[in-house]
């Protein structure tokens, strides 16, 4: 049985030395059987291995244990390495002392070089994943482990020693209603034994605080035998700016067709209204030499002139929302400049009004490629959204203007002393025509206008909903001249 048995078998010496050896122990070493019981095991074992076969050994030898296994190498006898799985027992005589270990040996080279194989073509898989998309994730469903590739941490800002391999380190990270459509997705994957893709675009919440839009993809790769999914793999892709640029799109095309609407009723209403007002100069001029007009007459054809003049303010302000770009007229444009010029036009309204002005600003270096009319008129619009707001309270009456870089951007933000703005009309305040002044006090359209100039240059404007105060911030992309460039 010793000789013929399928695996290598030995009797190996409390030395070391092989004392009986079998014929496919010899084969899978490539030795005669003289030759191998002329040398030991320990010549014959890979020197990382030995350690800790010799460690067994020495427990056998103490009566700790009564057989130790082990997947260990040895060296070939034409020098090339043999995976092997060895059994030991430790054989003793009558009166429990020593004699001798029974070896059993099975070569594993085979299966040794196809799960290498597999590693290898999943690191290279892995790499090549983590190469082309931001992120790679292997999740062990039964397990219940999912490794991240440290991209997939790096797009949410963290590095990948602040995370666990555990799902619940990304799903956290989810905003709540997506968590639930992603956990739906999962399923109907899963239910359809992976012929309906999984493929969900979610937002996940940034370490500062941010929103990152993710495509994830993914598909079970293996299942067992009752068709539960055991593992799944896939990628996430940062699509934040794809999102944001499908944003400004759609933003300039409703935009582009209330530009187109503004123009028309502007030249509809604007010749009418001229008429209008030359009927009405004629008529006051007509009546100045009627006597015993009563004066009431007078007052009605004032508030008729005042509401003309309103009239004729929306138009203009029309006029102003449907005017067309021209980006060939557009020049290097200083932006402290910009909002400097809007502040001394309000100087006297301030000091009249008894409002206090505080202006930060650390970039005076920076320009934009843009309009400048433009720009002040974006700004003069929020310095005047503010000064409304607080002129007439009965408490400290304050506007705050910061100029500010931010990361190859300036970022100008204005703050004033009022309560802020009411969160039911925080969604509607840059809404064309939506105003919260009273009748008479305001057409609707200037932060719409301030809104639509900002980004057509390329900018955002925001209401911070988080400040105790009311507080615009307008972020636009800016650069700082080089000392030998000129203005266009």
């Amino acid at each position: 049985m010793f000789q013929y048995s399928a695996i290598g078998m030995a009797l190996i010496s409390l030395e070391g030395n092989w004392l009986k050896v079998n014929k496919v122990m010899c084969q899978m070493l490539g030795y005669a059987e003289k030759e191998l019981l002329e040398t030991d095991f320990l010549k014959l074992t890979h020197p990382e291995d030995l350690d800790e076969d010799l460690k067994n050994v020495q427990r056998l030898l103490r009566n700790e244990i009564e057989t130790y296994q082990m997947d260990k190498r040895y060296f070939h006898k034409d020098g090339h390495v043999i995976y092997a799985h060895l059994s030991v027992s430790l054989i003793r005589d009558s009166e429990g002392n020593p004699e001798y270990f029974i070896s059993q040996v099975q070569d594993i080279t085979e299966k040794k070089k196809a799960i290498q194989s597999l590693e290898e073509s999943e690191r290279i898989m892995r790499l090549a994943i983590e190469t082309n998309f931001d992120g790679y994730w292997d999740w062990h469903i039964k397990k219940d482990c999912e490794y991240m590739s440290p991209g997939f941490w790096k797009m949410f800002g963290y590095e990948p020693s602040e995370k666990k391999h555990h799902p619940s380190e990304w799903q956290s990270l989810v905003v709540e209603e997506d968590l639930f459509l992603a956990l739906d997705k999962f399923n109907e994957h899963v239910s359809s034994g992976g012929k309906t893709p999984y493929s969900v675009e979610l937002r996940f919440k940034h370490k500062n605080g941010s929103i990152v839009w993710i495509l994830c993809k993914g598909r079970v790769i293996e299942w067992d035998q009752n068709r539960q999914a055991v593992r799944m793999i896939g990628t996430h892709t940062d699509i934040t700016k794809l999102k944001e640029a499908q944003k400004m799109m759609s933003q300039v095309s409703k935009w582009e067709a209330l530009e187109v609407m503004a123009a028309g009723m502007a030249h509809e209403i604007n010749n009418p209204l001229a008429i209008i007002n030359g009927y009405m100069d004629q008529l006051n001029f007509i009546l100045k030499g009627v006597k015993d007009i009563e004066s009431e007459v007078y007052v009605v054809l004032s508030n008729v002139k005042k509401n003309v003049k309103r009239i004729a303010t929306i138009i203009k302000a029309l006029g102003a929302l449907s005017r067309t770009i021209n980006h060939d007229e557009w020049k290097e444009v200083l932006l402290s400049d910009v909002v400097k010029e809007v502040l001394a036009k309000y100087k006297e309204k301030f000091n009249g009004n008894e409002i206090v002005l505080r202006f930060e600003n650390n970039a005076s270096e920076m320009y934009l490629h843009g309009n400048r009319s433009d720009l002040v008129r974006a700004i003069e619009n929020l310095v005047e959204n503010s000064f409304y707001q607080i002129k007439n309270l009965n408490k400290e009456k304050w506007i705050e203007v910061r100029v500010l870089q931010n990361e190859g951007n300036i970022l100008i933000s204005i703050l004033d002393s009022g309560s802020g703005v009411k969160k039911e009309v925080r969604s509607k305040i840059m809404q064309p025509f939506f105003t919260t002044k009273p009748l008479g006090h305001g057409v609707g359209l200037g932060l719409s206008i301030s809104k639509g100039i900002i980004e057509q240059h390329g900018g955002t404007i925001t209401l911070d909903p988080l400040a105790p105060n009311t507080k615009f911030d307008v972020l636009l992309p800016a650069f700082i001249r080089k000392k030998d460039d000129k203005a266009a």
